[in-house]
Formats: C-alpha cells, structure tokens, sequence
C-alpha cells in the first residue's frame, strides 16, 4: 500500500486524480463501456481481486493487487 500511495503522489507528470479499486466485474464492464474506460484508464488502478491480478502480472503488467478495505484502514 505504501508503494501505491508513493507512487501516486511521486507521479507530477500524470492527470491521475484518483485511485480505482477494481474488480473482475469492472473490468469486464469498462471493456463494454468506452466511458468507463476512459475513467480507469487516466487514473491509478489498484486491482482487488486475485483473479484479475493474477491474469495481468501474467501479461506483465506493473500492477498493485490491494483490497479497497483493506487500503481505507
């Protein structure tokens, strides 16, 4: 999590505004709507779920697979 944030505040060169937490769910619904989309792909993701982390460390995607539980503690 300290990683996420660091690297979230560190990024002076993105238009990140926030960080999603995302699941399978959203994923699959932002591959159906272009507006979604747009919305995870300007910001910071942070995947909450094993399944999607797994499948895109196996693309070789840099990820973060944090809970969003988890993270608002």
């Amino acid at each position: 999590m300290d990683q996420l944030i660091e690297k979230f505040n560190s990024n002076h060169d993105s238009k990140a505004q926030a960080i999603h937490f995302i699941a399978s769910h959203a994923v699959t619904e932002a591959h159906k709507d272009s507006q979604l989309y747009k919305i995870f792909e300007k910001d910071f993701k942070a995947y909450d779920g094993k399944p999607s982390s797994v499948y895109l460390k196996f693309c070789k995607k840099d990820i973060y697979q944090i809970r969003g539980a988890d993270f608002m503690r």
